[in-house]
């Protein structure tokens, strides 16, 4: 009887949404990393690739991050969930106080992330596509799939996730969740970003929260990925972008 009680508790529709989340943050991020592992790049701008095809790899990786991240889950809270989607922050609108808590945070990641992106340790890694010569249009093409790709990540975390992990356990234990798996996901890049995307967590998740909107966490990361790539690509010593050259 009690095992009974339990498989029902599961298949309540708040227990249902939940899994949804943390489902797709983890094994979802386990399928995709794996996923990609299978389809080589190299970091070594000296490797013998061709530079379209590594550009295009890139770009076709973070839009089947949206896929996996965004649309799947989407979809699986759409069929399974009777909440509305503005329940889990994708509000009609973008809130002034949205925007002025975005615009906030970005004057204080924009410096950090100019001297933060001639760290050796960072121009190792970014930006991802290691291309030697970047066209206007290759800059345009990478920015738009960190934002398709980051509008789907945001969604999982400080939509689906957050926002239905906080109906069953309040707000610490659900941003502590949240900030757990959102650093572990950042593992294959390191213990940097692995340990800084703990207080980066918990911040989304408080702005989010508080706004009621996930759309902040978005703007934020949207700042904080393209100012990075830009600065990236400034600093680099080998890497430029063609209308400087």
């Amino acid at each position: 009887m009690l095992k009974f009680t339990r498989m029902n508790s599961v298949l309540n529709k708040d227990y249902l949404e939940f899994s949804i989340g943390v489902f797709f943050s983890t094994a979802g991020f386990v399928f995709y990393y794996f996923t990609n592992r299978l389809v080589k790049r190299g970091h070594r701008l000296d490797s013998p690739d061709n530079p379209e095809d590594n550009s295009r790899k890139i770009i076709f990786q973070r839009l089947f991050g949206a896929f996996v991240f965004g649309v799947l889950p989407s979809v699986l809270f759409l069929i399974f969930s009777s909440r509305p989607m503005n329940e889990i922050g994708l509000t009609n609108f973008i809130p002034s106080h949205t925007l002025i808590m975005t615009l906030i945070a970005a004057i204080i990641i924009v410096p950090m992330n100019y001297f933060n992106a001639r760290q050796p340790s960072n121009l190792n890694m970014y930006p991802q596509i290691r291309v030697r010569t970047w066209s206007p249009s290759l800059v345009i093409a990478s920015s738009l799939g960190w934002i398709v790709y980051l509008f789907a990540y945001e969604l999982l975390f400080r939509g689906i996730l957050l926002f239905s992990s906080l109906d069953l356990m309040g707000f610490w234990p659900a941003t502590i969740l949240n900030a757990g798996i959102y650093s572990l996901v950042h593992i294959p890049k390191g213990a940097k970003e692995s340990l800084g995307a703990i207080p980066m967590g918990i911040l989304l998740c408080f702005l989010v929260v508080t706004t009621g909107s996930f759309w902040v966490a978005f703007f934020v990361h949207i700042s904080l990925a393209l100012t990075n790539e830009w600065f990236s690509l400034y600093h680099h010593p080998v890497i430029n972008v063609r209308s400087r050259t």
